[in-house]
């Protein structure tokens, strides 16, 4: 009987010495000194554009401004005109960094990640942006990014709303606004993928 006592406990000291602390290698602790990784948003959506410029489909733009709609195939010149607006020189690398603050949660309701960056530079025509992310054990996909800007043009105070859907689509809705004049409002979806047409 004192032999099996004996054994077992030899065998829990094995397993417990090799389940001991993990190598150092393997493990990256954050240190007070780490610099900020923001998720690139322009690389991405740079890397987004890029990947539209080499389909083979049609880009179709829809706008609604009051009462009107329209909608049109353009060509990619004007694809890639219109989705610059995502790329703002404030979510470059080193001002992203510098002059945003990062927050992030899992919503378990939908499986995401999600990021959000707030602007600490009232300078700054970008005020917000949320990353959504997908998790995965393989790799983590970018589902969606949203941005809000706010400036002045002139004596016109401009705010925008901007939504990036990954693979698919983006949309810029902007609010233009004049003193007394009441606000106006345009909506610009421009679509590549021919199953949301």
């Amino acid at each position: 009987m004192k032999f099996l006592a004996l054994t077992a406990l030899a065998l829990l000291s094995v397993f417990a010495w090799s389940c001991g602390e993990p190598d150092q290698k393997q493990v990256r602790k954050p240190t007070v000194d780490s610099p900020k990784t923001f998720i690139p948003v322009t690389d991405y959506i740079r890397s987004e554009i890029k990947s539209v410029d080499s389909l083979p489909v049609g880009i179709l733009k829809r706008v609604i401004a009051g009462n009107r709609s329209d909608s049109v195939f353009i060509q990619p010149a004007e694809f890639r005109q219109l989705a610059s607006d995502f790329l703002s020189p404030e979510l470059e690398k080193g001002n992203f960094e510098k002059s945003f603050t990062e927050n992030s949660f899992y919503d378990q309701s939908i499986e995401m990640l999600t990021f959000t960056y707030q602007s600490t530079d009232p300078a700054s025509t970008v005020k917000r942006v949320d990353v959504l992310i997908a998790p995965s054990l393989q790799l983590d996909k970018v589902k969606s990014i949203y941005i809000e800007k706010a400036f002045k043009s002139g004596d016109t105070a401009v705010n925008k709303k901007l939504y990036w859907k990954a693979g698919t689509s983006f949309q810029v809705v902007t609010e233009k606004s004049l003193a007394q004049k009441q606000a106006s409002l345009q909506q610009v979806k421009v679509i590549w993928d021919p199953l949301n047409y």
